[in-house]
């Protein structure tokens, strides 16, 4: 990792924040979203698809995500849907601000087998497409996960960059590079 990374791990506004992560997503299942909190194990795909329901009633279109009136409630959506991916793939919080002038805290999802990190709050925004992938959005990007994070623990658990070697090579052996 670079210096400026692991400084923006460091920063005390991050830090806050993922310190006030079991109470915010505590609200979250009680006010936000208390359908997902009736479940026994919410941070599942279950829990993202009543998510996804919560989304649309709490904000009503997809502009009221960037609402600064709204943007303690986005921020609970944002935990709640990157811990659902975190639980489910060993990934882990980490701060991207060092690539964000201006910015102390840019909380985004690493998962172990990619170098690129995951915005769950981009995904809020899936709650409102008007062609949703089945089984619905927030559920279809959480399965795709899951299944790098399988293919992975399959080759070992190895590095993001001899995964995604491993993994072009299993898919030029599957299509005997015809296809590619």
């Amino acid at each position: 990792m670079n210096p400026e990374f692991e400084s923006a791990q460091q920063d005390p506004e991050y830090l806050a924040w993922l310190e006030a992560m079991d109470s915010a997503l505590d609200r979250f299942v009680t006010e936000d979203a208390p359908a997902v909190g009736k479940l026994d194990d919410p941070y599942t795909a279950e829990g993202l698809a009543l998510c996804e329901h919560a989304v649309r009633d709490r904000f009503g279109r997809g502009q009221a995500i960037a609402d600064p009136a709204n943007a303690e409630m986005a921020d609970r959506f944002t935990r709640y849907i990157g811990e659902v991916h975190r639980r489910a793939t060993e990934a882990e919080w980490i701060n991207t601000a060092h690539v964000y002038e201006g910015h102390g805290s840019r909380p985004k999802i690493q998962f172990p087998f990619s170098e690129y990190a995951f915005n769950p709050r981009d995904q809020i925004g899936g709650a409102f497409r008007k062609d949703p992938q089945p089984p619905s959005e927030l559920v279809w990007v959480l399965n795709n996960m899951i299944r790098d994070y399988t293919r992975w623990v399959g080759f070992g658990r190895p590095s993001a960059e001899e995964y995604r070697r491993l993994y072009l090579e299993q898919l030029v052996a599957e299509t005997d590079g015809n296809d590619l």
